[in-house]
């Protein structure tokens, strides 16, 4: 058995995970592949039912710094993550996606970066983005991110890249679970309104764009999150802000498969209508070619049922 280097931790690293044992184990080597390995290691199983639960109690009897934590009913990511955070012991808190991995450099340079900037109160990174065939690129984030920065977009990156204060974490409540996507998001936006907010140029995180369940393919979870952060934000928006939210609102409708094909077509043309210049052109690429097809294919299926 690995003891634990001090009774209190410098980092606590929270990975919520739910039904994907394979995706956790490669998420887990790459905390332990870390340069900094002053951490504690709180894996929120969040009512697995593929072996999740076996492993990690042969993971904690292996390593006294993993402290496993079971939901029997699933409470959703943002609810396993706060459940970490309540059971958290150190000074820094790190989380991490269970389908995604950090590079072996990530605690050290962001704490490298932190120690450099004493008024801020969270780290972000840039990041590998890595699709299904393999192919990689990086994304990069802003050096730093005001609250009037993330009224406007969710530029900071996902909880992956996050190493915080645990203190501030801890003082604003963790994640609001109310969201059932833009967690990252909405917590990037609280922790600005407490202490600044930086990042490293340097890559820290394989981002994995694979194509499973993940909640950034969820365009109905998308639009929940993005129109609660909108409401929950709107009294502090500019007017430019809240049309740039609102088309975006719509953008997101358009591409709900679930939705009719022109209630999708009258959502696309009121986003375009309201985005700025370079929005209205990402939203008309993305999202138009798809709505096309659709109808097409929808002509297609009314002309067979009539031959038949």
């Amino acid at each position: 058995m690995v003891a634990a280097k001090a009774e209190i931790p410098k980092i606590s690293v929270i990975i919520p995970t739910r039904n994907r044992l394979e995706l956790l184990r490669n998420a887990v080597a790459s905390v332990f592949g870390q340069t900094e390995q002053d951490f504690e290691l709180i894996v929120v199983d969040d009512g697995s039912k593929d072996g999740t639960h076996a492993y990690l109690e042969a993971l904690a009897a292996d390593d006294s710094r993993v402290r496993p934590i079971f939901n029997q009913q699933s409470r959703g990511g943002a609810a396993a993550r706060n459940t970490g955070i309540s059971v958290s012991r150190g000074r820094w808190i790190a989380f991490l996606d269970d389908d995604d991995e950090w590079l072996r450099h990530k605690l050290a340079l962001q704490l490298s970066a932190l120690a450099a900037a004493p008024n801020a109160v969270a780290c972000s990174s840039s990041y590998l983005r890595r699709n299904a065939a393999g192919r990689t690129r990086v994304v990069h984030i802003p050096r730093t991110a005001s609250f009037e920065d993330l009224l406007y977009g969710s530029v900071m990156g996902g909880t992956s890249l996050c190493l915080c204060n645990g203190a501030a974490v801890r003082g604003i409540g963790g994640f609001d679970p109310m969201f059932r996507s833009g967690q990252d998001w909405d917590l990037w936006t609280r922790l600005s309104q407490i202490g600044t907010l930086i990042s490293c140029a340097e890559p820290t995180v394989i981002y994995r764009a694979h194509d499973g369940v993940r909640i950034s393919n969820d365009m109905a979870a998308q639009y929940q999150g993005a129109r609660r952060f909108y409401f929950k934000y709107k009294q502090f928006m500019g007017n430019g802000v809240r049309a740039h939210r609102l088309a975006y609102l719509w953008y997101i409708m358009s591409r709900q498969p679930e939705r009719g094909i022109w209630h999708r077509l009258k959502y696309l043309t009121l986003a375009i209508s309201k985005a700025g210049t370079g929005a209205a052109v990402r939203y008309t690429t993305s999202s138009l070619p798809r709505l096309l097809a659709d109808i097409v294919s929808c002509q297609r299926h009314k002309a067979n049922r009539h031959r038949r």
